[in-house]
């Protein structure tokens, strides 16, 4: 790139839409690659500076509309020297009085110039004739480019500039942080307005807040900050708060983005129409002069055109605002405007644009600037220079000299010098002033001597009281200590109780599982026991049997008894049938006795069962009737040392 280095000039840098717009281009320039340097004047707000993408921040510098000459000299040469020691390469310079130490130091250093025009204010018309002429007809046809937000600034700076050197460079937004989030807002209809509360928004922000509370807003809420923020609070507190609307001062928010998704609409100008839009948030636009209405994409085009100032647009009244809000809840889609945003005004976009339109300036050589400048460096006045006719005189003589005579400012120079007729009086006027101030020093001094007086007894009472309060400050410091003891030690008790609690709970569960359990067991002895019963209903049959068997086996241990008689009586020849009979009775009487030892086993096998089962039917009994009337633990006490207690 041809150029890297660029010097921003403003004479302010606080919040709002113009610190926006230096952020903005100071964060997409970084990003280009461009190492950019910030210089602002004493009014600033230091939590809002850029630091992160600036190399360096000059802050502080006298770029008041009070500055003598001699004030614009200091400033320019201060200027001077951070030019050459950061080799910086382009001035890129911001209204308002910034500009003419901005503009004398590019071209002490021959270093290409950008003024931005963002508004009409930005031409100087009405700060005095010397400064609207250095302007309009030194600067701008001197600068490498003018940059103008919109097309209003663009129509009245060609009049100054060649076309070449004067470009539309809108205001512009980042879609990347600012876009829809699809948020829906489900609960009551909510405004907020975003405006700095300074003299000249105001008057439209109390119109504003008229026609909501005849429109039938129920809420708007106000971020922003300003010198009329106290009036502002007490007009409201005259005039709205005791309608059905509710108005809350806010305050600043350096994150928007959060805060316009809580709204169903926003309201404000400038760059608040920018941001909310880029959101897909439904507009109103709140001008200088009144409220211009609910944003359509083609009043969106219409008011671009002024940089959203609501300047040439007409005002609406609270029938007209209560019509277009009642559209808005039928059909939004109409209200939507994040695709123009998109497509118009993205940041990105704008300072590529920028950037590569600048990488084809080049310093405006003018050496009317630097005579301009010596009547500067040789007047020695402390009168403001807007007012100071000396200085006025000294650049007519440049003017109407030779060398001069012929060009365009100076041919413009008689007309400055009719309306700045005006201005010679005023320095009569200003220097009958510094008579009566003497006077009024003196008498002045007198008051300060008794007023200092005054303060020793004030502060001597202002530091009793400081003292008595200290004391008692201790004092609720010690009770609160005490307080919070208190709450330390409760909280610590309560925390001991909830540990009791927990294990108490966890013993209840393991003495229902174990109650479970028993239950699960006494169930299976249950089991067991139509088991047994069974079992024993079973056996009982086996031993009817086996009785039969022995029965019908007495039977024929007497028969044979009766045959062994009747065989003693037989003959002798029949002795060897007696032998066999009585070989097979001896056998038979061993089988018997067999059956006998068998027999008198299985008895004991019947006795034993029915001493289980006559056992268990009493344990059951007993299970019965303890079971209700007992806990686990008790049962368990009286079965393990019941019978020993008992004994």
């Amino acid at each position: 790139m041809k150029y890297t280095k660029i010097l921003i000039i403003t004479e302010v840098y606080t919040f709002g839409g113009l610190e926006t717009h230096f952020y903005g281009k100071i964060l997409h320039l970084t990003r280009l690659g461009y190492k950019v340097f910030l210089v602002t004047g004493s009014t600033f707000l230091k939590e809002n500076l850029p630091v992160d993408y600036c190399e360096k921040i000059y802050t502080d510098f006298n770029f008041s509309s009070h500055n003598t000459s001699q004030n614009i000299v200091e400033a320019t040469q201060q200027l001077v020297k951070i030019i050459e020691e950061e080799n910086i390469e382009l001035v890129d310079a911001h209204p308002f009085f910034s500009v003419i130490p901005a503009f004398f130091s590019a071209a002490l250093t021959q270093t290409p110039f950008v003024y931005t025009l963002h508004g009409p204010a930005s031409l100087f018309e009405g700060y005095g004739q010397l400064a609207e002429w250095f302007v309009k007809n030194l600067l701008l046809p001197n600068a490498s480019l003018v940059n103008n937000v919109s097309e209003e600034t663009y129509s009245q700076a060609k009049l100054h500039v060649p076309a070449n050197q004067t470009k539309v460079f809108r205001n512009a937004v980042d879609i990347s942080v600012f876009h829809s989030t699809g948020k829906i807002q489900n609960d009551e209809f909510r405004c907020c307005l975003v405006s700095r509360l300074d003299y000249a928004k105001v008057v439209g922000i109390k119109e504003f807040l008229s026609l909501a509370a005849s429109s039938g807003i129920p809420v708007v809420d106000i971020y922003g900050d300003g010198p009329e923020r106290d009036n502002l609070s007490l007009w409201i507190s005259e005039n709205i708060n005791n309608s059905e609307i509710a108005v809350n001062l806010k305050g600043i928010s350096f994150a928007l983005q959060g805060v316009y998704e809580e709204y169903s609409v926003v309201a404000g100008m400038g760059r608040v129409v920018l941001e909310a839009a880029s959101m897909n948030k439904p507009v109103i636009l709140v001008g200088y002069d009144g409220v211009k209405g609910l944003l359509s994409q083609e009043l969106l085009e219409r008011a671009s055109h002024t940089n959203f100032s609501g300047r040439g647009l007409p005002n609406i009244d609270g029938l007209g605002l209560k019509h277009q809000l009642e559209n808005l809840s039928l059909d939004i889609q109409p209200y939507l405007l994040s695709s123009w945003i998109e497509k118009n005004a993205s940041e990105s976009q704008v300072w590529r644009s920028f950037s590569d339109q600048i990488q084809l300036l080049s310093y405006q050589s003018s050496e009317l600037v630097l005579d301009i400048y010596s009547c500067f460096v040789n007047q020695k006045s402390d009168i403001a220079f807007t007012a100071d006719v000396e200085l006025f005189a000294n650049i007519e003589k440049v003017l109407c000299s030779a060398k001069y005579m012929d060009t365009t400012a100076c041919k413009l120079w008689g007309l400055f010098e009719q309306k700045a007729f005006e201005g010679r009086w005023l320095y009569k006027l200003n220097n009958a002033e510094l008579v009566i101030t003497g006077h009024f020093d003196k008498v002045y001094s007198h008051f300060k001597e008794h007023l200092a007086e005054q303060y020793t007894i004030v502060d001597a009472e202002k530091d009793r009281q400081i003292s008595e309060a200290s004391e008692e400050i201790q004092r609720l410091q010690l009770l609160l200590l005490e307080k919070e003891k208190l709450l330390h030690e409760n909280a610590f008790n309560f925390t001991q109780l909830e540990e009791k609690v927990e294990q108490l709970g966890k013993e209840r569960d393991e003495a229902q599982s174990h109650l479970l359990e028993k239950e699960r067991k006494l169930s299976e002895q249950f089991q067991q026991l139509d088991d047994l019963n069974l079992q024993l209903a079973s056996a009982s049959q086996k031993v009817e049997k086996v009785d039969l068997k022995l029965n019908h086996q007495v039977e024929v241990n007497k028969l044979l008894e009766k045959g062994l008689e009747l065989a003693k009586l037989a003959s002798i020849s029949k002795e060897e049938r007696i032998f066999e009979l009585n070989q097979k009775i001896g056998v038979f009487y061993a089988q018997n006795s067999e059956n006998k030892h068998k027999t008198k086993e299985r008895e004991q096998l019947i006795s034993d069962l029915k001493n289980q089962v006559s056992k268990l039917k009493v344990d059951n009994e007993w299970y019965k009737a303890t079971f209700l009337d007992r806990s686990i633990w008790g049962v368990i006490k009286e079965k393990a040392f019941g019978p020993a207690l008992k004994k």
